[in-house]
């Protein structure tokens, strides 16, 4: 049976000499390894390995190896020889050195076997209490195979205690610790000082000569209070009138603290204290100009307030201000009544002033009749000074005060460069450049570019209502609908189905938005058109505050797409036409299906609605106060823009709009 226990190496060199020096010069030796039949003797590196005879190992370097004992089968380990004599167990800790030349002369071979006996015979087994391999002779037990908890000797001489045994290393306690018989050999008597308080630093009074510190006695006597813990020459000195670290001073080494009420890390002068270690409450730097309020103390960020924010006796020092107006409506023009000093633009206040209409959302500060008045707020606007209104002036940018219309097609005379003579199908096309003279078609479609238009042309698949279905095919071939819904499916369109055209699919005042992915078209614009592009640029000018949808920094101006228009429109109509309010076409076409319908090829797109407002003014006022109108009026990632309104006074709004956004592919 092999024991774990494991006893100190022995280091030897040739001959038995310990060496401990510096090995230089080496002479060299050999360590001859003996077995028989018996036993072999094996080692940890598996290199030294003895299976028969005798085996030579030649020592030109330290080695350090770890052998063990092999019994033959019937055989039982009984103990070494040579330099493992002395380990109890089977496994034995060796390191050879080298001799040093100079002492050559002594070299010569170290032996190692192992000594084993038949285990067909009982034989004396003895109690090892402590585990430490050594045996107490006060009991045994004979047995053919070594017992747990016993050992081959009885030499142990203290078997409660695994640090006392044979070799054991003498120590100066008082105890046989080697089990030679003698107590604390080779130690000289010492002073030892006792210890009342137990903090491990003696009375320098009393004392003992001891070999080893008695009960209650510490190897020093540099205590200079025996009575209390907390002071002797490792503590910590504390402001509390003691000599806490017996240096013969007391409360050394304070430092004053100054009272921080507020937190900030700089306290007041007012309020001080000494201590020699922090102090709840306090800190170690004041200069604190205001200790009832955090945010000013030393070093913090001077701000607009009129206050020394800073503490260095300065008030606002180094920033730089600047007068903002109160804009009400949000269009990029304040109050000059209303303004505000500040070094940042406080929200809802703007660097213009000077607002022609300021509770109406009008960037563009239009102001056709010059009176000071924007037209967003100007209940009388004559921009001709006719003494007609323009909202009613059939020609309100020429002086016609008569309002003449000969031929009566809504556009007065002064303005009207067609007469009725010459536009025979009142399209404001004069009948010689009119491609379909006798048929309205204002667009003047002519697909197959035959110089004969697309309402005319019944080759070309007749379309009066130029809605893209020939008249064939267009369950409303009179009324524009290019979506030729059909709800109750009786072959004739909603748009012309007086029985059905409102199936009750109903619309909300308002606005809504919506996301996608567009490309972008440049063209012409109607005056309403390019009002409504210059207010959406205008708001884009500026940051905005788009609530719950963050704020946004000032972007880029958009441009007018032709195929995002027709698409805007498309879906205004829809609404209007077909009495509901939705992202979603009356057909069941998303935002961005109608921009690609329409021709937009787009790789972002979003989309506004809105129903009942009736000026650009108006309409833009309720989207910039919507939170999700406002963060697609504001997204940077748009290149292109179009807007479309209808009008149909049958429907439950009247009035309907579209705006769409886009980025090419």
């Amino acid at each position: 049976m092999v024991n774990s226990k494991v006893l100190n190496a022995f280091s030897y060199s040739c001959r038995g000499i310990l060496i401990s020096v510096a090995l230089v010069m080496l002479a060299g030796c050999r360590l001859l390894i003996t077995v028989d039949e018996t036993g072999i003797i094996i080692s940890a590196s598996e290199t030294l390995d003895c299976t028969e005879g005798t085996c030579e190992i030649e020592v030109t370097d330290t080695l350090t190896e770890t052998f063990t004992a092999i019994p033959s089968e019937g055989y039982r380990f009984v103990g070494w020889k040579g330099i493992c004599r002395p380990y109890p167990s089977n496994t034995c800790h060796v390191k050879l050195s080298q001799l040093p030349e100079a002492l050559e002369a002594f070299e010569g071979d170290m032996f190692l076997s192992a000594e084993f006996e038949p285990s067909t015979s009982m034989r004396p087994w003895y109690r090892d209490e402590d585990g430490d391999e050594y045996g107490s002779p006060l009991e045994t037990v004979m047995a053919y195979e070594r017992p747990d908890g016993f050992a081959l000797n009885d030499r142990d001489c203290a078997d409660d205690n695994g640090d006392v045994f044979p070799r054991a290393k003498e120590v100066a306690d008082g105890r046989d610790n080697n089990c030679n018989g003698k107590v604390d050999e080779g130690f000289v008597e010492r002073s030892f000082f006792y210890d009342g308080d137990r903090d491990g630093f003696g009375n320098p009074q009393v004392s003992q000569q001891q070999t080893f510190a008695p009960e209650g006695y510490v190897d020093n006597g540099m205590d200079c209070d025996d009575e209390s813990a907390t002071d002797h020459p490792e503590a910590t000195e504390i402001a509390d009138g003691r000599d806490n670290n017996c240096d013969g001073l007391v409360d050394e080494g304070g430092e004053e603290y100054f009272r921080d009420v507020d937190g900030d890390g700089f306290g007041t002068a007012l309020d001080t204290t000494m201590a020699l270690e922090p102090v709840e409450g306090y800190v170690s730097e004041d200069g604190d100009c205001d200790d009832n309020n955090d945010a000013i103390f030393p070093g913090a960020e001077e701000q607009f307030d009129g206050i020394d924010n800073d503490c260095d006796g300065e008030t606002d020092e180094g920033l730089v201000t600047q007068t903002y107006y109160l804009d009400v409506d949000r269009d990029g023009y304040g109050v000059e009544s209303e303004t505000r000093t500040d070094t940042d633009r406080p929200s809802g206040y703007s660097t213009r002033a000077g607002d022609n209409c300021p509770e109406v959302y009008n960037p563009i500060q239009a102001d056709i009749d010059n009176d000071g008045i924007g037209n967003a707020c100007d209940t009388f606007t004559d921009s001709d000074e006719d003494e007609v209104q323009d909202s009613v002036d059939n020609c309100p940018s020429i002086h016609n005060p008569l309002q003449q219309d000969s031929d009566e097609d809504g556009l007065g005379d002064a303005c009207d460069e067609t007469d009725s003579s010459n536009d025979r199908d009142d399209d404001r096309i004069a009948d010689n450049e009119d491609n379909c003279p006798d048929t309205y078609n204002p667009t003047q479609s002519d697909s197959d570019e035959d110089g004969l238009g697309n309402a005319c042309d019944d080759e070309n698949g007749l379309d009066i209502d130029e809605d893209g279905w020939p008249n064939e095919e267009d369950n409303c071939p009179e009324v524009f609908n290019p979506s030729q819904a059909d709800t109750d499916e009786d072959g004739i369109g909603d748009t012309c189905d007086t029985v059905n055209n409102n199936p009750g699919n109903g619309g909300g005042n308002g606005g809504g938005n919506g996301n996608g992915n567009g490309g972008s078209t440049a063209c012409s614009l109607s005056s309403e058109e390019q009002s409504m592009l210059n207010a959406v640029n205008s708001f884009r000018s500026q940051p905005q505050d788009c609530g719950s949808n963050g704020s946004f920094p000032a972007a880029g101006a958009l441009t007018w797409s032709c195929p995002m228009a027709d698409a805007a429109l498309t879906h205004s109509m829809d609404m209007a036409n077909n009495n509901f309010f939705s992202h979603t076409g009356s057909d069941g076409s998303s935002a961005g299906t109608r921009m690609t319908n329409a021709g937009y090829s787009w790789s972002r797109w979003g989309e506004n609605i809105a129903a009942g407002q009736t000026s650009v003014s108006s309409v833009m006022n309720a989207w910039i106060n919507s939170d999700g109108h406002c963060a697609n009026l504001m997204n940077s990632s748009f290149t292109n823009f179009g807007s479309g309104k209808f009008t149909n006074t049958n429907s439950q709004y009247r009035v309907y709009w579209t705006q769409k956004f886009g980025r090419p592919r």
